[in-house]
C-alpha cells in the first residue's frame, strides 16, 4: 500500500461574538431601548427617581449564527443587552478606576477603562447581586464557550459563579462553579465549555455575594462567548465526505478507507489514524493541523 499523505499546518480562527448593537435613550441620557436589528429589542422603564424598574424582551432568542459584531464585552458601551435583576438585593456599579473601598476591589479595569463591580460599604454586607444576559441561540453553533474575568479581594471577601438557564430565566444551573474568599489583587479568568447547550436557548448569569464587611468589594470584566464552526471533537467510522474537520480531536474508529481517486481532508488539532484506517493507491489524503475556521 502506498500512502500519499500531505502535512499543511494552519491557524485555528474562533468567532468571538460582542454583546454591542444599537441602542435608545432619553432626554435624561437613559438606555431606553437595545435592538438587535433582527426583530429582537429589549424595552427599560424607570420610576420618578431615575431607578430602572423593568425591562421587556420582546422577540425570539437571538440567532448568535446571524450576529455580525466581533469582539468581546468589556462594559465600554454600558451594559449593553446584559440586564440588572430585579429580585436580588443590589445592583451593580458601572465604574472607571479604583473602588472606593482600600484594599479591595481592583484598580483599574481588566480590558478598556469600565468594568462592573459591587460596592460592600454602607452596610451592603452579603448582599446578592445578579446580571443576566438575554437569551441566545446556539441551535446553529456546533462549538461554544464562555469566559469572564473577576475580582475577588479583600478580608472579606464573598464569593461569585456563573449559571446557565434553558428556560428562558425560570431556573438555573451551574455553569462555572461558585469561587469564594480572597483571591488576592489580581484579576483572575474562567471559563466553561457550552457543548452541552448547542441544541437550546439559553440565558446566562453571574452572581455575586458580597461578604461580612466592607473589604469584599467583586468586580467583572471581559466577558465573552466564543463561537466555532466546527465541532469540537469528531470519530470518523466512513469516509463519505471529502472534508472532516473538528476543533480539538479528530479521530478513526474501525476500517476506515479512503478509495483510490479519492481526495479527503482531515482537519483537526490532534489527529489520531487508528488501527483499520487504509489509504488506497491514487488517493490522496491531507492532514491540516489547527485548521478549524469559522
Amino acid at each position: 500500500m502506498s500512502l500519499n499523505i500531505k502535512l499543511t499546518f494552519s491557524l485555528l480562527l474562533i468567532t468571538t461574538i460582542v454583546f454591542c448593537q444599537s441602542y435608545s435613550y432619553d432626554d435624561l441620557n437613559r438606555l431606553t431601548q437595545v435592538d438587535y436589528g433582527s426583530g429582537v429589542t429589549i424595552n427599560y422603564t424607570y420610576d420618578a427617581l431615575g431607578n430602572r424598574t423593568q425591562y421587556v424582551v420582546n422577540g425570539d432568542c437571538i440567532d448568535l449564527s446571524t450576529i455580525s459584531g466581533l469582539g468581546e464585552m468589556g462594559f465600554e458601551a454600558g451594559l449593553s443587552s446584559w440586564v440588572q435583576d430585579t429580585s436580588d438585593d443590589n445592583n451593580w456599579t458601572l465604574y472607571e478606576g479604583s473602588t472606593p473601598t482600600n484594599v479591595t476591589g481592583p484598580p483599574s479595569a481588566s480590558v478598556g477603562d469600565q468594568y462592573l463591580y459591587t460596592e460592600a460599604s454602607g452596610g451592603n454586607y452579603n448582599n446578592q447581586h445578579i446580571i443576566e444576559s438575554p437569551c441566545f441561540d446556539l441551535s446553529q453553533i456546533l462549538n461554544a464557550n464562555f469566559s469572564f474575568d473577576y475580582h475577588l479581594y479583600g478580608i472579606n471577601a464573598g464569593s461569585i459563579k456563573v449559571e446557565v438557564s434553558t428556560n428562558g430565566g425560570s431556573s438555573y444551573t451551574t455553569l462555572i462553579p461558585e469561587v469564594s474568599g480572597n483571591q488576592g489583587p489580581d484579576w483572575q479568568s474562567d471559563s466553561a465549555d457550552m457543548s452541552s447547550y448547542l441544541t437550546s436557548n439559553v440565558k446566562i448569569r453571574i452572581v455575586a455575594t458580597t461578604g461580612p464587611g466592607i473589604r469584599s468589594d467583586i468586580a467583572i470584566d471581559n466577558l465573552k462567548l466564543e463561537l466555532s464552526d466546527c465541532a469540537p471533537n469528531l470519530t470518523v467510522t466512513n469516509i463519505t465526505e471529502p472534508v472532516y474537520e473538528s476543533q480539538n480531536t479528530l479521530s478513526t474508529s474501525g476500517n476506515v478507507i479512503v478509495n483510490s481517486g479519492n481526495n479527503v481532508q482531515f482537519k483537526s488539532n490532534i489527529i489520531t489514524l487508528n488501527p483499520g484506517f487504509e489509504v488506497k493507491t491514487n488517493a490522496i489524503f491531507t492532514i491540516l493541523i489547527d485548521p478549524c475556521s469559522n
